[in-house]
């Protein structure tokens, strides 16, 4: 639930934000990135990845194989990485956030992922890596109004509207 609610969230302001038909598509792709960005073999279909991500920094940690392909395992569910839910604890990585990230441009994120951070098309195809790419640079909120005493707050009922596009 908590992810369906900060999903739901980030897409309502990006409605407000962008205006629009195209703000719509927008929106949609966003929630598809934010899915894509938790857990992508879910969303897209893949296979579950194998083995450890190249550059995933916790090797001995419980979150290791699969786990460690998806971005939240290393930049964090409040994108934060070691600055954020995740600057201690089984999480840990000491991978920067992708908060840097907001306002950047879509296409710069997605060739970093195809590239350093070794993403093939078998595991995100270009529309993947854009929809990802699209949430990082314009789907960014502050999610600390969100959670208390490290608990989601809202209406997951609400949100699924968003969550389930």
């Amino acid at each position: 639930m908590k992810r369906s609610v900060m999903i739901a969230r980030a897409c309502g302001a990006a409605m407000v934000l962008l205006g629009g038909a195209a703000a719509a598509e927008d929106v949609s792709s966003m929630a598809r990135g934010a899915r894509l960005y938790d857990k992508f073999w879910l969303e897209n279909k893949a296979p579950e990845p194998t083995g450890n991500h190249p550059l995933y920094a916790n090797e001995a940690g419980k979150y290791d194989g699969a786990n460690s392909w998806r971005c939240k395992e290393c930049h964090g569910w409040d994108l934060k990485g070691k600055d954020g839910a995740y600057a201690k604890g089984g999480h840990f990585t000491g991978i920067i956030g992708v908060t840097g990230a907001a306002g950047a441009d879509p296409a710069a994120i997605a060739t970093a992922m195809r590239g350093a951070h070794a993403y093939t098309e078998a595991m995100l195809s270009d529309a993947d890596l854009n929809d990802i790419a699209l949430f990082v640079s314009r789907g960014q909120i502050d999610y600390a109004s969100l959670v208390e005493d490290g608990k989601p707050r809202g209406d997951g009922a609400q949100g699924e509207i968003y969550f389930n596009t």
